[in-house]
């Protein structure tokens, strides 16, 4: 649990700034100062936006962790194609982008469906539904919740995609 009142000791050990945490927190520095003197009694809601801020700088960014060079495959491109990029890459799941847009995902199991189907020929044909999308700043913790239910997420910078997360890429903060 926080305690307000080790909140120079917290904030220094973070290496931070008291202009830093109130920047983050979205609180004024003289507050911080305050609350560190002990010459003020914070109010409840700015106590979590301070803790909130912590949290965000304890835990990161998926920016410092993401992968920023993404492979992708096109609707009209092959299956065969996407098959061999995620055997070749050691991946198994694909967004599918036309005209810097994501309009899907193709992953290992939509793409073995040619087995039982040799017909389907084209990524359009067994393209499934995206994968979700956090801008770039937001923290590992909430990329960490969506990856339980999704094989990975990508990561945007004003709406455009600019690097994605999986599971592998958490797992190198251990």
């Amino acid at each position: 649990m926080f305690d307000i009142k080790k909140l120079r000791e917290v904030r220094k050990k973070h290496g931070i700034s008291q202009q830093e945490l109130a920047r983050r927190s979205g609180v004024s520095q003289s507050l911080i100062a305050r609350i560190e003197n002990s010459s003020v009694d914070p109010c409840y809601s700015k106590v979590l936006r301070i803790i909130n801020a912590f949290e965000q700088t304890s835990k990161g960014r998926i920016e410092e962790i993401m992968t920023k060079k993404i492979i992708s495959v096109k609707p009209s491109d092959e299956i065969k194609k996407a098959i061999k990029i995620m055997r070749k890459r050691g991946i198994s799941q694909l967004p599918v982008i036309e005209n810097d847009k994501i309009i899907g995902t193709v992953t290992e199991t939509g793409a073995s469906v040619i087995i039982q189907n040799p017909s389907l020929k084209y990524i359009r044909e067994i393209i499934e539904p995206s994968l979700p999308t956090l801008d770039k700043k937001s923290s590992i913790q909430t990329c960490n919740e969506l990856l339980k239910h999704f094989p990975a997420v990508l990561a945007t910078n004003n709406g455009k995609i600019c690097g994605i997360v999986t599971k592998a890429n958490l797992l190198r903060l251990i």
